[in-house]
């Protein structure tokens, strides 16, 4: 019914995505830091995976394989 709101005799109720829309929110939104969560943190985890010659995550099965990495060395340095 969400992808074929025709076969329901449903109205399509998606609004159609504006370039002109997402400038102005990109123009308008206010970015306060690159750095997405406590810094120490975040540097700390940029360390080990130079450290380990990892890489940034690129899809969610590798993130969950980083955070599993990440998360065990932080946590062997307690």
């Amino acid at each position: 019914m969400y992808n074929m709101p025709g076969l329901w005799n449903a109205a399509d109720q998606m609004f159609p995505i504006v370039a002109e829309d997402l400038e102005t929110c990109s123009n308008e939104a206010e970015y306060r830091s690159l750095v997405p969560c406590d810094s120490d943190i975040f540097y700390l985890c940029c360390h080990i995976l130079r450290r380990d010659g990892l890489e940034p995550a690129a899809d969610a099965n590798t993130g969950v394989n980083l955070f599993i990495h990440l998360k065990t060395a932080i946590m062997a340095m307690l």
